[in-house]
């Protein structure tokens, strides 16, 4: 389960990283069209930003579903290995 928890933690971060890199940069140039008009090429710009969240919340429901089953197996009393890789 040590593999599972790593590739968990790494589709959370791929989701914080997707977030801050692509879905917030382009909500802040989105909020300008309230006060201005909304610019050429708009539908590109919605189409990226529906991309980037469609990413992020893939990665994000991955890393809980890979959560839970490390909880679950948890839970069912599994041997895990200690620090130095010797099961339980």
């Amino acid at each position: 389960m040590p593999a599972t928890g790593l590739l968990a933690g790494a589709l959370t971060v791929t989701s914080l990283l997707v977030t801050v890199f692509g879905n917030v940069p382009l909500h802040r140039y989105i909020r300008q069209w309230a006060t201005t008009s909304v610019t050429d090429g708009y539908i590109e710009i919605l189409q990226r930003w529906e991309t980037f969240h469609a990413i992020r919340t893939m990665t994000a429901l991955a890393a809980f579903v890979l959560i839970v089953i490390i909880a679950a197996a948890a839970g069912r009393g599994e041997p895990s290995p200690d620090a130095e890789g010797v099961l339980k």
